[in-house]
């Protein structure tokens, strides 16, 4: 159960999903995200994973542009993995 500001959601994925989130924490399993630019293809992503048990507490840092909002909208469910 994911809870924000009043707002909650039971979110559960296939078993075999890239990415995962629900009782059992967060998973994310050799993701990769890329963009098409006007400069040509750029790889936010490549063959990330990551897990956290539900409870973890997890801080994602990097400098500009290494990925992170993409990583966290992956997550959530914003964006899709290629």
């Amino acid at each position: 159960m994911l809870t924000a500001r009043g707002l909650s959601a039971d979110i559960r994925a296939d078993p075999g999903a890239a990415v995962s989130t629900g009782h059992g924490g967060v998973r994310v399993q050799s993701v990769t995200r890329s963009f098409r630019t006007k400069r040509g293809e750029v790889t936010a992503l490549r063959d990330m994973s990551l897990q956290a048990p539900a409870g973890s507490v997890l801080a994602v840092v990097g400098p500009s542009g290494c990925g992170k909002t993409t990583l966290l909208e992956l997550i959530c469910g914003l964006q899709q993995p290629d």
